[in-house]
């Protein structure tokens, strides 16, 4: 029986009889190379590094042959298109030790075979498989989207973008717009020149989508309007969100964008409304009430209403003054630099933090100078009943979502160890519309770094018990501020961008909570993300799964 068929068995497998250097499987999942016949033994890991550990520590152990027997068993397989499910999770296990043989696929002739090597280091890695995969990637194009995914898979993305900064300028646009998103967070390029040569060819330029926020200069309005006209919803609503980050709205460009408002897509009359919010001026307030008493989507409906609100509220206001803020605005720097929280933050971040405020100055956001300002007054709360919550923002609901109660694994991430209490929903969604849960009373509105742009509703249910809704990674452009009395479904806010200051430092989502009880002063250590393994296996917190949570409410109304 080959291994391929009984690594998973492995336990219960007789144990070689020489005592040489063999490949030891540990039960704690690490694979070391070394000398079993001692107790304790040796083993040396793929990363040089070596520790001593007793042989009952032992899961299974294989000679060198064995393995790479098995692993050519795998291979094969996968060459024939056969037990991928089996295959991966095989090489899962046998990690570091398979290395070796998957490598020598690699050197092959046979593309075929050259392939399904690269395929299987998507599964086990080992050091010595960087320099060969890089090497693939850059010459095989057959093999050149697994070679990435199996790159980023197992190498940091900064070391990624470090090794691929001069092939983001490659002649061969192909792997030019390939390497932009990644190479564009690390090695931003402030002439512009290499975003403008994604952005003009139709095949290529989705690949500038997830950078566009971070762009603020005028020069790319041009082809931001090309991708608001485009076919593509996603290339329609990445163009609008890139328009709001470069706060373009002559009068051209706004009567462009508001024609979405008419589109059969709600996600991009969506889009529209919250353009609106931002860049909308008085002589567009009759289409922006017309689009309002027609839509239907409650989502749209809410943009539309907050951006009637701000309109009105910028109308108050001087039109020289908001002049010279804009002009301040886009004469800065024109990309926002990365910003990863506690991993990758800038010496700057306080000046982006001061621009945020200028935003919600110049669209007259309720929440303008608040900062993390809270609310604590007693006030009579109107009730939540059963039929009045419902989600947050759109497409909420998703069963395989398992965000609540994950406990986060990986030694780099800042949160190793501790459970998280929240549901983090609409990943990638920059400025999607974000809704109140349920009627309530807003208690904390404004910026909290280890949050970006947060606020928490305080709500009063039937039987007279209280409690809190949390929404962060948020946008400047809160729609309330401390003290507000909200209804379900009103605007309170959109998606930050991602990687920002405006919301923590995240890939774009919102973090969605549910606290139990009432609201308490953010001095008091409630407003968290995450709780300990102690505290989480105890119960010892405050928190609800949003998402079982919700549905019990909306439910029991029927």
């Amino acid at each position: 029986m080959r291994l391929a068929s009984v690594v998973l068995i492995a336990s219960v497998l007789a144990v070689p009889a020489c005592a040489s250097d063999v490949w030891v499987f540990l039960k704690d999942g690490r694979v070391g190379w070394g000398d079993p016949s001692s107790d304790p033994m040796v083993l040396t890991f793929d990363d040089k590094s070596t520790a001593t550990v007793p042989k009952s520590s032992i899961s299974f152990q294989r000679t060198r042959e064995e393995v790479d027997y098995g692993v050519a068993a795998i291979a094969s397989d996968f060459m024939h298109g056969r037990k991928f499910t089996e295959g991966q999770k095989q090489l899962g296990i046998l990690g570091a030790s398979a290395v070796p043989q998957l490598l020598e696929c690699l050197k092959s002739t046979d593309l075929v075979m050259r392939a399904a090597g690269v395929f299987g280091l998507q599964f086990c890695w080992a050091s010595a498989a960087e320099e060969p995969v890089l090497k693939s990637f850059a010459q095989d194009k057959e093999t050149r989207l697994v070679a990435l995914e199996a790159l980023t898979r197992h190498v940091s993305e900064e070391k990624l973008a470090t090794h691929f900064k001069n092939l983001a300028d490659d002649e061969n646009l192909e792997i030019a717009a390939l390497l932009f998103p990644m190479v564009d967070r690390y090695f931003p390029d402030e002439t512009n020149k290499r975003i403008l040569r994604v952005l003009g060819d139709e095949k290529y330029c989705a690949d500038a989508l997830v950078r566009l926020s971070h762009y603020f200069s005028p020069e790319l309005s041009e082809h931001m309007l090309k991708l608001a006209a485009a076919p593509d919803p996603k290339l329609r609503r990445g163009g609008v969100v890139g328009l709001i980050a470069e706060l373009s709205g002559d009068d051209a460009v706004r009567s462009r964008v508001l024609e979405l408002l008419k589109d059969a897509n709600p996600e991009l009359r969506e889009i529209a409304a919250e353009y609106a919010l931002w860049l909308a001026q008085d002589a567009d307030v009759p289409l922006l009430k017309q689009a309002c008493e027609s839509e239907k989507d409650s989502y749209v409906r809410a943009a539309l209403n907050g951006a009637l609100a701000l309109v009105a509220a910028r109308s108050q206001g001087s039109s020289e003054a908001k002049a010279a803020l804009l002009k301040e605005l886009r004469s800065g720097q024109v990309i926002e630099p990365l910003f990863l929280y506690q991993t990758h933050e800038y010496a700057t971040k306080l000046d982006y933090l001061k621009r945020a405020g200028k935003l919600q100055e110049f669209i007259d956001s309720p929440s303008k100078g608040t900062r993390s300002s809270t609310f604590g007054d007693a006030v009579e709360i109107p009730v939540a009943a059963a039929a009045d919550w419902m989600p947050p923002l759109r497409d909420y609901f998703d069963p395989r979502r398992a965000s609540y109660g994950t406990k986060v694994k990986g030694a780099l991430s800042v949160f190793a160890g501790s459970v998280h209490i929240g549901d983090d929903c609409s990943w990638g969604n920059e400025l999607r519309t974000v809704v109140a849960a349920a009627p309530g009373v807003v208690r904390l509105a404004g910026h909290i770094f280890s949050w970006g742009h947060i606020v928490v509703i305080e709500h009063k249910l039937s039987d007279g018990s209280a409690v809190c809704s949390l929404y962060a990674h948020l946008s400047p452009a809160l729609s309330v501020k401390p003290g507000d009395i909200v209804k379900a479904g009103q605007r309170i806010g959109c998606i930050g961008r991602s990687h920002t200051v405006d919301n923590g430092g995240y890939y774009a989502h919102l973090h969605f909570g549910i606290h139990r009880g009432v609201y308490m002063t953010p001095d008091e250590h409630w407003v968290s993300g995450y709780v300990n393994t102690a505290r989480w296996d105890h119960g010892d917190h405050t928190w609800v799964d949003p998402q079982i949570f919700l549905k019990g409410m909306m439910e029991s109304k029927n």
